[in-house]
């Protein structure tokens, strides 16, 4: 049986275990230049472009789109994750507009002395179907800091406009 006092390095009280021998099963290390120049792998470097030999040759060259670039507005090609990374940051922009929806909504009743339909069960549902707009965006990375912004706008707005509304019943 193997001591308490052994499993360490000597002189190192307190330290964690030594590793064992050939290292941690499965362990991975960050993919760096500095493996690659340890590895000796060489990093391909693009071509220099060589001179067109005529006209219709620059002409056609020109006219040729690169790959991976846009054509006619539409990418060549693109990938499911980006598309899905635009869809969610497109979700935080929609959940920031329905924000800024709903706290005009809350200003037009204000100024036009309606506060009985401030607590009327359409306001409550609509006030419910927002939070869950945005905290939704909050759980998506790319939209988070849309999806922030609208929390914040719509939690300013909904304690402004009942602060005002109260003021309006109560003078």
């Amino acid at each position: 049986m193997v001591s308490e006092r052994e499993r360490y390095a000597p002189g190192a009280d307190g330290a964690p275990p030594v590793p064992p021998a050939g290292g941690y099963r499965g362990r991975r290390r960050a993919f760096s230049h500095a493996v690659l120049q340890q590895a000796q792998v060489p990093i391909a470097q693009p071509a220099p472009p060589s001179e067109p030999a005529s006209a219709a040759e620059a002409i056609a060259r020109i006219s040729t789109p690169a790959p991976n670039t846009k054509q006619a507005g539409v990418p060549v090609t693109a990938s499911v994750n980006e598309t899905i990374h635009n869809a969610h940051r497109a979700f935080g922009t929609v959940a920031l507009a329905v924000s800024v929806v709903f706290a005009c909504a809350l200003l037009f009743m204000l100024f036009a002395a309606r506060p009985e339909t401030y607590w009327a069960t359409p306001m409550l549902l609509i006030q419910v179907v927002v939070i869950g707009v945005e905290l939704y965006a909050v759980t998506k990375p790319p939209a988070r800091f849309r999806a922030l912004m609208a929390l914040a706008v719509t939690a300013i707005f909904n304690v402004a406009t009942v602060s005002m509304l109260a003021m309006v019943l109560v003078g």
